[in-house]
């Protein structure tokens, strides 16, 4: 019985030590953040208030790290200015509001994604993939005025997925209804009105609007998980050796 007790404090020693190296090595740190955002109460709300609507196709997807906090002199001195950010390089295909033009390269920027062991998980984001062709209600980002770099006010009524035959898919939060014929009244009535409105527009970095649980979650928690699993087994396994030896001795 000594022997089966020194075995299982081996392999749980054992275990310990390859649990301690696995959070070092596939330890990630995981933020979860929910960006709560104005609904809007109508399409025709939604066309006034941002300033370029366009069909694109998604070409490129990246992650960068970046400070929301540049320029604020009363950020919080606990919090990480750093905050990982999905970019989308896409490209223009059809312009119904906006001052881009057929062919124009630009980015489309949301909060979250993976970087590095850095991991931000923003579940209100509505993510794109790269070939698909939508339609984008964005507004210019005033974070970075030297370069294109759009965002989103609510992604989940900004963005459109197109059928086989081109019309607009709502996403399921979204209960409003685009049509083509929609669209093309939108960019008549553009051509009318040369005069862009000026918008006073919330940026999606301030973290007036953001719920962030900042917690740390990783991979370890399953590799635990499986570490005890096998150390149960284990047990399990060398206790049924060591009766079936018990009753072989006492056979003989």
């Amino acid at each position: 019985m000594k022997k089966v007790f020194r075995y299982i404090f081996v392999i749980c020693i054992c275990l310990i030590l390859l649990c301690s190296l696995a959070s070092n090595v596939f330890g990630v740190q995981r933020r979860y953040v929910f960006v709560e955002y104005d609904y809007f109460r109508s399409i025709e709300n939604l066309t006034e208030e941002v300033t370029t609507i366009i069909q694109v196709i998604v070409l490129e997807e990246r992650t960068e790290l970046i400070n929301v906090w540049a320029g604020v002199a009363d950020r919080p001195a606990e919090r990480d200015p750093y905050d990982v950010f999905t970019i989308y390089t896409i490209q223009v295909i059809e312009v119904f509001k906006g001052n881009v033009v057929s062919g124009d390269i630009i980015e489309v920027r949301r909060r979250g994604g993976e970087f590095g062991d850095r991991i931000l998980v923003n579940e209100s984001a509505v993510p794109l993939t790269i070939g698909e062709e939508l339609v984008l209600f964005l507004i210019e980002s005033v974070v970075e005025p030297s370069g294109r770099t759009f965002v989103s006010l609510v992604p989940a009524q900004s963005i459109y997925r197109l059928d086989e035959n081109g019309e607009p898919i709502s996403h399921p939060r979204n209960n409003f209804i685009l049509t083509r014929e929609m669209l093309t009244q939108i960019r008549y009535d553009e051509s009318r009105n040369a005069q862009d409105p000026q918008h006073t527009v919330s940026n999606e970095n301030n973290d007036n609007n953001i719920y962030d649980n900042d917690t740390r979650d990783s991979n370890f928690i399953w590799i635990l998980i499986i570490i005890i699993a096998v150390l149960v087994v284990g047990i399990f396994i060398i206790l049924l050796i060591c009766r079936k030896n018990k009753r072989l001795k006492e056979s003989n």
